[in-house]
């Protein structure tokens, strides 16, 4: 990145950064003080924050991933709040490249330390292709990451999904609402599968409080799909849906007309399905 004649010649529009908890430089050790932790955590920042500066003569896109933790807690549970442990500083260095995307528009950081603990550490890094050939991820990790990072740069593009269409029954609550009824539908807290599909509810509500837009497609009676979201338990209501379709029309079609309405370009593979 520095001196990079080629690279200045390409003049991308993203450069992601790989790096990994095997690059940081030093830990602390278990004499340091406090004041020599702080030099150490500050020397490793640095180093980042001039690399970020470099990049930004070509004002564009930064992916720089965070720091996953480190399989060996040599301290053990005191690892996590013992200034001398690595776990500790991880989530200092973490801290700080947070922050850092937050005061540098551009940057976008590749969330590695939870994708590392979704995936387990065991199964996040292979300690023997890592000895052979410095792969500081399992082969079978490479497809999580790929996949983070796809989505970061779809972000970056405008690509993200801004609508999520729901059918209703056995997914916004259990069983029929036109069988069974408003009284015996499965939604609250009373049975554990009444609490699956208000746990998914309060996700959907959550998807609309960031921006997502909400829309139902159910082949339904109209009445008595809105009434299912009259329930007292229901965390969603009819209000939360920009488009509501409750009919008998073919799904595929209502879906396209759900895009129409609110003005968003159709999937292809909507698109394929209701050619086919």
């Amino acid at each position: 990145m520095f001196g990079n004649d080629i690279l200045d010649k390409f003049n991308p529009d993203i450069v992601y950064i790989h790096t990994t908890n095997k690059n940081i430089i030093k830990y602390p050790g278990y004499k340091d003080s406090e004041d020599e932790i702080s030099t150490l955590l500050n020397n490793e920042i640095q180093r980042y924050k001039s690399i970020w500066s470099c990049l930004s003569k070509f004002g564009c896109a930064i992916i720089q991933n965070n720091f996953d933790y480190t399989l060996d807690r040599s301290l053990g549970n005191l690892d996590f709040s013992d200034i001398h442990g690595k776990t500790y500083f991880i989530n200092q260095l973490n801290n700080e490249f947070a922050k850092s995307s937050r005061e540098i528009k551009n940057l976008y950081i590749n969330d590695i330390n939870y994708l590392s603990s979704y995936l387990g550490l065991k199964n996040w890094l292979d300690k023997s292709i890592w000895h052979q050939a410095k792969y500081a991820l399992s082969l079978s990790a490479i497809p999580e990451l790929a996949f983070s990072i796809s989505k970061i740069i779809n972000s970056i593009f405008g690509k993200t999904k801004k609508c999520l269409v729901l059918d209703i029954d056995n997914t916004c609550w259990g069983g029929g609402i036109g069988d069974d009824g408003l009284d015996s539908i499965h939604i609250g807290t009373d049975t554990a599968v009444a609490g699956t599909f208000t746990s998914f509810q309060k996700y959907a509500k959550k998807l609309k409080q960031r921006g997502i837009i909400l829309a139902v497609c159910s082949k339904n009676d109209f009445k008595n799909a809105k009434e299912g979201f009259e329930h007292p338990e229901s965390i969603l209501k009819f209000d939360d849906f920009t488009s509501f379709k409750a009919n008998w029309d073919p799904k595929h079609q209502n879906i396209i007309d759900i895009a129409k309405e609110i003005n968003i370009r159709e999937e292809k593979s909507i698109k394929s399905y209701s050619e086919n």
